[in-house]
């Protein structure tokens, strides 16, 4: 904009003054911040079990008109986990842009619930066949639907899901009545199937 001659230079020199004179206020150009060391990585850290506890303090329970929720591993038998991917087939743990965070370590959804419930039978289905979807979670004790959106800076987003996502939970939801759906969203989601669940959780990123 400025080589084309819509923003005046004054305009950017401004900017750019008013910038570097709070920088230079705080010191940060006699004294550059320094990298801190790497925070420690292991599952049983401090600062990992910190970070994980802050993560499970941060997902919201939504609704559980079953009180299907919290699950007990000893009443399990069978799980069906159904969603696209990244929402469960991997750790969704962040935007995009400047909202990327690179988490110290990650879970799978299939991983997580392995280790949390040994004794079921843990099946995954990314929902693309919504017949297969559909005879997964009917065949399952509980079915875990997982949805979510990918969000970053710099434009507006619908509040719809995207593709067949809502296709995936009604279908999930009229095969199972013991349907639980994680959301792992940005921001607000449209529902339309929030009456045909038992159990919706917002996990955010």
């Amino acid at each position: 904009a400025v080589q084309a001659g819509t923003v005046p230079m004054s305009v950017l020199d401004d900017k750019l003054i008013r910038r570097f004179r709070v920088t230079m206020q705080l010191g940060l150009w006699d004294n550059p911040p320094v990298a801190q060391s790497a925070i420690p990585s292991s599952v049983g850290a401090t600062d990992g079990v910190t970070a994980r506890k802050i993560g499970e303090a941060s997902s919201v329970l939504l609704k559980n008109s079953s009180n299907l929720l919290p699950l007990s591993a000893s009443n399990i038998h069978s799980i069906a986990l159904i969603g696209q991917s990244p929402w469960a087939a991997v750790a969704k743990s962040s935007g995009g842009g400047t909202a990327g965070v690179h988490p110290i370590y990650s879970v799978t959804p299939l991983a997580g619930l392995q280790k949390r419930a040994p004794n079921a039978t843990i099946t995954y289905n990314d929902g693309s066949d919504l017949a297969s979807a559909a005879a997964a979670a009917k065949a399952a004790d509980v079915a875990i639907v997982m949805v979510g959106d990918a969000r970053k800076e710099g434009m507006d987003y619908p509040i719809s899901l995207s593709g067949n996502q809502d296709s995936i939970v009604s279908t999930v939801a009229a095969a199972n009545k013991n349907t639980i759906v994680v959301v792992k969203s940005g921001s607000v989601i449209l529902m339309p199937w929030v009456n045909q669940v038992s159990s919706i959780l917002e996990a955010w990123y």
